[in-house]
């Protein structure tokens, strides 16, 4: 059957299906039953032919991109078609080209054609993959047209189905709205070239693996100007099963502890010929073979598959490729190009606020929000960056766990995964049950930029010294770089408070400084904040008295337009307090636009606005001192600048009173404008250990919308849905007392609209509240 493809460039497609064995499945992880899992990644299903009697399967077009497993297995095998045939548009003969089969429990069998790259080495067999593992890279081998991933499913009579019978379909559907699957974070890469001095990590040699290294053009090895910085090596693959020359790139920079990486290959367009090119992968768990067709290649990079890799760890290639003389290449021996390799951190989270000194512990709730099995590794982190502590923990699609380390000196954590997960830190004092939630941290340029990405320069809106109650404040700083670097704070005091800029502090690799409010020099204080760093830096600001805590995130940048799902003036004793910092270099006007939760015309909410705003200074609006608003008002307030360049940053405090009206308690959050249709809630909970969640969403479409709230319990399991309707500019909350759990359940909740929204959470326990931004898949 030929596979007939458009020759262009799509969005990786993932085609997730879940098998039923148990005994392939992690003993950390509830077994999952049919109905099958097919859905897919980024959003896109571009599909260029569907199953019929005459193609057996579903081409999807992918050029040259991941491959993920579409179930739990076992490699059955990984061969060429037709060992004679490379490629050919009208040859049946070719059939697949390079192909992956995996065979799963209930003998239902998975085939992965036209591939360009295998994790796995020619003629393996027997080896475990788990759902959403990357196995390869898609491409354009066999009877094909172009460069896709022709996918079929095979039952246990070995009888070809249609990947999309909907009796297979397990999280979502192919049809809307089908959830997006969040490709993992990308943590930051480390790119090895090869060098003509053997340096960078990078060192080649012939004799045997690792033997008689040599510089430039030697030992087997000539050069060409090709590829990755103009430059590559290559020898002939003749070694067929023992090693001759060999190549090796060990990256500097490598995560302490370990870490997840995927790893990926540059092929040049030159002088790179074999079929079967073997790479080898030295990791944390151990040595995997993988093979890349360089033949059909040009200046492309194609991915061998992702592992936990340690500092020391390396990738190399060799000529032993098994193919003989005019077996692939017509006439002599096919080519091993030797050009750069590259090793991606994925999954990447910080926390920069982890504590367990001085009567304070913490939990780290996490979710997996992607499609597979996760992978994962948390490090916890003292405050000098060496490891107190580290977990491996492995997550199905929405599960979800909470892990603790039980070091006194523990100062921040950080995530790898294999999959897109979410994460909150619960910290707690057990002497005045002070609470607070924080959310992780993203590396730089990735997630909302107005409180979840890492950066050189971070913004605070609100920081106190000895005001409010005696309310002081104390920042949490994080270096996740490999290097250490210096720290500057610039503090710029509201009107009739002094400026102060600090010198610089040396944070190194891993590690945490802590900035309390007696930083400032003068005594009581209010300002704001600006955090300048040679690395990207994450940053937790919490505001601390003798009743109460709340903690908020350090912004990468602000927006010229920003939502506050949740506020209130005097409503179930709550009265919300905002902080707007202009982080522009203009004076600008900020006006508050303030809709009811159940607005129905929202050119009718009330606004106020205040003007000429310097750069860098902050302004703070109590809502009892809006006149516009009654007492006993509650909704979302939506906060713009005059201009459309701009940006501002604000953090909001909902505060709780008592009879008396005194401050007792409160929790903060980050104003956003960064809505989705999907949104995740990491940690919620009913009545577990007294605390009791709520969540309040916000529509940002401007436009009517429905959507659902899926409960899940922590084996990743679907509890209930509930349904809502928005209309335009409305807000809604459920609180999860009155959502029919059961005392103690703790789990994950995923917002799903039909346009964008906002939420935050909020945990109430005795006395104590404590609140979190939820996790928006972007938009």
């Amino acid at each position: 059957m030929t596979c007939w493809v458009v020759k262009s460039r799509w969005l990786l497609l993932a085609i997730l299906l879940n098998s039923v064995l148990m005994s392939l499945l992690p003993k950390t992880v509830v077994a999952q039953t049919t109905p099958f899992l097919i859905s897919p990644y980024f959003r896109e299903k571009t599909v260029n032919q569907y199953f019929h009697s005459n193609h057996w399967g579903i081409d999807f077009q992918m050029y040259y991109e991941q491959v993920l497993a579409g179930a739990n297995g076992i490699v059955e095998q990984v061969q060429w078609y037709n060992n004679n045939c490379h490629q050919s548009n009208d040859n049946p003969s070719c059939g697949y080209g390079l192909h992956m089969i995996v065979r799963h429990g209930n003998n239902y069998r998975t085939i992965y054609a036209h591939l360009s790259a295998v994790a796995f080495g020619i003629g393996t067999t027997g080896i475990a993959v788990s759902s959403g593992q990357v196995i390869g890279t898609s491409g354009h081998t066999g009877w094909s047209t172009g460069p896709h991933l022709h996918f079929e499913v095979r039952n246990s009579s070995n009888q070809a189905v249609d990947p999309f019978n909907p009796s297979l379909w397990r999280d979502g559907q192919w049809a809307n709205p089908s959830r997006p699957l969040p490709a993992p974070v990308n943590g930051g890469e480390i790119v090895v070239d090869d060098t003509t001095n053997n340096s960078g990590g990078f060192t080649k040699g012939s004799g045997g693996p690792f033997l008689n290294a040599c510089a430039g053009d030697c030992g087997g090895w000539s050069s060409a100007t090709s590829g990755v910085g103009g430059h590559m090596y290559h020898t002939t693959a003749d070694g067929v099963n023992t090693v001759n020359q060999w190549a090796k790139w060990t990256p500097s920079g490598l995560a302490p502890g370990s870490a997840i990486y995927e790893i990926s290959v540059h092929v040049p367009h030159s002088h790179a010929t074999s079929w079967q090119a073997p790479y080898v992968v030295s990791h944390a768990d151990g040595t995997s073979n993988g093979v890349v067709d360089q033949y059909g290649l040009n200046n492309q990079w194609v991915s061998i598959g992702t592992y936990r890799m340690e500092p020391g760890q390396y990738v190399w290639t060799h000529d032993a490729s098994g193919e003989v003389y005019n077996q692939h290449c017509a006439g002599t021996y096919c080519r091993l190009g030797v050009d750069a390799v590259k090793f991606v951190r994925r999954g990447t989270i910080y926390l920069p606020n982890v504590r367990t000194d001085a009567g304070w512990s913490s939990q780290l709730f996490l979710r997996n929000n992607g499609g597979g099995y996760a992978r994962t590794v948390v490090k916890f982190l003292r405050g000098d960056g060496s490891i107190a502590c580290t977990a491996q923990p492995t997550l199905f699609a929405h599960q979800s766990l909470w892990l603790n380390c039980h070091d006194s000196q523990v100062a921040a954590a950080v995530v790898e995964s294999s999959q897109h997960l979410s994460a909150v830190a619960s910290v707690r004092n057990s002497s005045d049950s002070r609470a607070a939630l924080h959310n992780g941290v993203l590396p730089a340029g990735a997630g909302d930029p107005a409180f979840e990405q890492a950066a050189t320069t971070l913004y605070v809106p609100a920081f106190y010294r000895a005001l409010f109650g005696n309310t002081n404040s104390t920042l949490d700083l994080f270096n996740p770089s490999p290097q250490g670097t210096y720290v500057t704070f610039e503090f710029r005091g509201r009107s009739g408070y002094g400026d102060h800029t600090t010198g610089s502090y040396w944070v190194p690799a891993g590690g945490r400084l802590r900035i309390g409010a007696e930083t400032v020099p003068f005594s009581p204080w209010v300002g704001s904040v600006r955090i300048l760093a040679g690395q990207p830096v994450a940053a937790t600001v919490s505001e601390r008295n003798a009743g109460f805590e709340r903690s908020f995130n350090a912004a990468a940048a602000g927006h010229r337009l920003q939502y506050v799902p949740a506020a209130y003036k005097n409503a179930w004793n709550l009265t919300t307090g905002l902080v707007v910092q202009n982080v522009g270099s203009n004076p600008v006007n900020v006006t508050f636009t303030f809709c009811e939760r159940l607005v129905t015309n929202p050119n009718t909410c009330p606004t106020y606005t205040s003007n000429n705003l310097a750069p860098l200074r902050a302004l703070g609006l109590n809502l009892e001192n809006v006149g516009v608003l009654a007492a006993g008002w509650n909704g979302s307030v939506k906060i713009t600048s005059s201009d459309n360049a701009t940006p501002l940053v604000t953090i909001v405090n909902n505060g709780l009173k008592d009879a008396s009206g005194a401050l007792v308690d409160g929790y903060s959050f980050n104003a956003s404008n960064y809505g989705g249709r999907w949104v995740y809630l990491p940690y919620a909970a009913h009545n577990a250990d007294g605390r009791t969640t709520g969540f309040t969403l916000r529509n940002v479409s401007g436009a009517h919308l429905s959507g659902y709230a899926h409960y899940y319990d922590p084996d990743g399991t679907l509890r209930i849905a509930y349904p809502f309707t928005l209309a335009s500019a409305q807000a809604m909350g459920r609180h999860q007392s009155g959502d029919g759990l059961p005392n103690g359940w703790v789990g994950s909740i995923l917002l799903e609209a039909s346009g964008p929204i906002l939420a935050i959470l909020r945990e109430d326990a005795p006395g104590r509240s404590a609140g979190y931004n939820a996790l928006v898949l972007a938009p």
